[in-house]
């Protein structure tokens, strides 16, 4: 086995196929336990291995690597260790009624962003490891942090308010 078989892609990209599976029902979910004017919640309509300045549609996840570690003592184990991160980012550009109170569309965002957060981090929960190659196997030890954008109109949408969320990972790849 080498070290091509721990390439982080291979992990970015067995998460990226986790997420597309698994995404869609876990926002219906959160849908129904929520019911409130917040809901539905929209599909990702697009998966990205790096940020684009715009996306054509939202909201979309970006799954990138942000460090690969192979710490000396576990190579000869086979052992690699990587940070990915996830991010969702969204878009509002309507108000809503959440609480007996109107929000206005940058919370709105705000709201959203927190709940993609939560189901993107209950699907990686429900299936922490994935085999993404008949030699290596993917776990997600967990998730280190959730961080939030400061809210910011979309630079080309007067009306619209975007945000982001990433979860950053912790994920260890291993011979099967």
């Amino acid at each position: 086995m080498s070290d091509r078989d721990h390439n982080p892609e291979k992990a970015v990209n067995g998460i990226i196929s986790n997420l597309s599976g698994s995404l869609p029902a876990k926002l219906d979910e959160l849908d129904t336990a929520y019911d409130d004017d917040l809901s539905p919640l929209d599909d990702v309509v697009a998966w990205y291995r790096a940020p684009l300045r715009q996306y054509p549609k939202y909201p979309v996840q970006i799954v990138a690597c942000s460090d690969s570690d192979v710490p000396g003592e576990y190579r000869k184990y086979g052992i690699h260790e990587h940070q990915i991160f996830v991010e969702t980012v969204v878009r509002a550009r309507r108000t809503a009624s959440y609480e007996g109170v109107t929000l206005q569309p940058s919370e709105v965002a705000s709201l959203l962003a927190q709940r993609y957060a939560e189901a993107t981090e209950l699907v990686l929960e429900a299936n922490p490891k994935l085999t993404v190659s008949g030699t290596v196997q993917v776990s997600y030890a967990k998730v280190l942090r959730i961080a939030y954008s400061a809210t910011r109109g979309a630079p080309d949408d007067a009306e619209a308010f975007e945000k982001r969320c990433a979860l950053l990972l912790h994920v260890t790849s291993t011979p099967t």
